[in-house]
């Protein structure tokens, strides 16, 4: 088995420690590797060493600049460092050599949030582009994908940007049909029956959420146990 490939299945296996081994003992050997060097700052970054996620990643891009990957990693190290702005010059070059990278889409629509620009960021989050590339598998994030798009989708409706969010929510659910989190995402941005069913669909995808099952509890109820939705309980007539 090659190196590279042997760091990443221990990556997947969850042997942080041993992967980071691995990697090191390779980059003594092979320094100017890019590949070592994306998988290293992936490492530093799912062991929380953020300075050294942006430091392997930035290394990783200065060895191939054009590497897509290499970008997204720096892009997404800056992010996760918290420097949104750092994050948004990396994630774009990334996106012009492979514009079909739904992760890079992702975290330059999440940088752009992080900075108040959410209506930029529900432009930057097509949804039909992102179904498209994860149906293509395109995408390495699998399910955490689909919670990393609906959390951005809730922070654009609290932010007031309720068509992209809902643009987002339908994209978090062409990649998983029965995600919690987004299925009670359209549930809030809905009105009427179609809330109260939301919420009822979402409330019995994820019984351990506990602000869905809040959300879920509080709605008001008529004899015989139906729900109202929460736009009909005004406190007049139903």
């Amino acid at each position: 088995m090659e190196v590279t490939a042997l760091i990443e299945a221990r990556i997947r296996g969850g042997d942080l420690a041993g992967a980071r081994e691995a990697c090191v003992e390779a980059m003594a050997g092979a320094p100017d590797d890019p590949a070592l060097a994306l998988l290293r700052g992936a490492i530093a970054l799912r062991l929380g060493e953020k300075d050294e996620a942006v430091a392997h990643a930035g290394r990783a891009v200065q060895l191939d600049s054009r590497h897509p990957l290499a970008l997204l990693a720096l892009g997404a190290a800056q992010l996760a460092a918290g420097a949104p702005d750092f994050a948004l010059p990396p994630l774009g070059r990334a996106l012009a050599e492979r514009p079909d990278l739904a992760e890079a889409r992702c975290a330059r629509a999440e940088a752009l949030a992080a900075l108040g620009r959410e209506a930029e960021a529900g432009e930057a989050m097509d949804a039909a582009a992102v179904t498209a590339a994860v149906a293509a598998g395109e995408t390495c994030f699998g399910a955490g994908f689909a919670d990393q798009v609906a959390a951005l989708g809730h922070d654009l409706l609290k932010a007031g940007e309720t068509d992209a969010a809902r643009r987002l929510f339908s994209s978090a659910l062409g990649v998983r049909a029965h995600h919690a989190r987004s299925l009670f995402g359209l549930a809030l941005a809905a009105e009427g029956g179609e809330a109260g069913d939301g919420l009822r669909r979402a409330a019995a995808e994820a019984p351990g959420d506990p602000e869905i099952q809040a959300a879920w509890a509080g709605l008001p109820t008529i004899p015989g146990g139906c729900i109202l939705p929460p736009v009909l309980d005004q406190g007049g007539e139903t």
